[in-house]
């Protein structure tokens, strides 16, 4: 089936030194230089690649938010050791409602329904609130830090 409108949003036309190149967005975030060079600087999005499947942390998030005790909750990739035999993990902060109780165990299973096994996060910590940006928006850095630390608690 032929669907311009989907391939019209996933090709775009550069300006390149050789010529004009249509070239595929691939929801990477990069850099043109002059010389026609693509820089590669990170993801758009928050879509990860973990135990060889690629995953988008917003679908954890919104899974774990669906539970009638959590205000909210953000996840991030946090590093593995693989000399250690650690691989990599998804670790998850939920900050619960106020007057509101659950614990991580809960909290997976509930989310269970809706996610992949190989979405479940490896680390959930109930937190009070998480971390913020001088602009208020979650500091994906310092809560990576956090989890990573194991400052925020004990995992499930």
């Amino acid at each position: 089936m032929d669907r311009e409108e989907l391939t019209a949003d996933r090709f775009v036309d550069l300006d390149l030194p050789e010529g004009r190149r249509r070239c595929y967005r691939t929801g990477d975030l990069g850099r043109l230089h002059k010389d026609g060079r693509l820089e590669f600087l990170g993801r758009l999005d928050q879509q990860v690649k973990i135990r060889g499947h690629r995953i988008e942390l917003g679908d954890i998030e919104a899974a774990f938010e669906s539970h009638p005790a959590a205000r909210e909750a953000a996840a991030v990739l946090l590093p593995g050791d693989e000399t250690a035999g650690r691989p990599a993990e998804v670790g998850l902060a939920v900050v619960l409602a106020a007057g509101r109780h659950a614990t991580s165990r809960e909290l997976l299973r509930w989310a269970t329904d809706s996610i992949p096994r190989a979405w479940t996060p490896g680390r959930i910590t109930v937190m009070g609130r998480l971390p913020r940006t001088p602009a208020g928006k979650t500091d994906r850095i310092a809560l990576r830090e956090q989890l990573s630390a194991g400052d925020a608690g004990p995992g499930r």
